[in-house]
């Protein structure tokens, strides 16, 4: 995650301090990495996650790449 996007990361309630994690995009931490929905995980393409509605098509493009190798 870059250092832009983990200062921006908005803070969590204390039930889900642990749980959350934050878009690479957007900066919410509301994605539960242990149930991805609509988000993506996005170690593939070397960043961390992000919710279906904020990923950019360049990200896309990379995301739906690294899925074929």
């Amino acid at each position: 995650m870059s250092e832009l996007h983990s200062a921006n990361c908005k803070q969590p309630s204390e039930e889900n301090k642990e749980e959350y994690v934050c878009c690479d995009v957007c900066g919410h931490k509301d994605i539960n990495p242990n149930d991805l929905e609509e988000e993506y995980n996005l170690a593939l393409i070397g960043a961390g996650y992000c919710h279906d509605y904020c990923m950019t098509e360049d990200m896309e493009k990379d995301y739906e790449e690294a899925l074929k190798n």
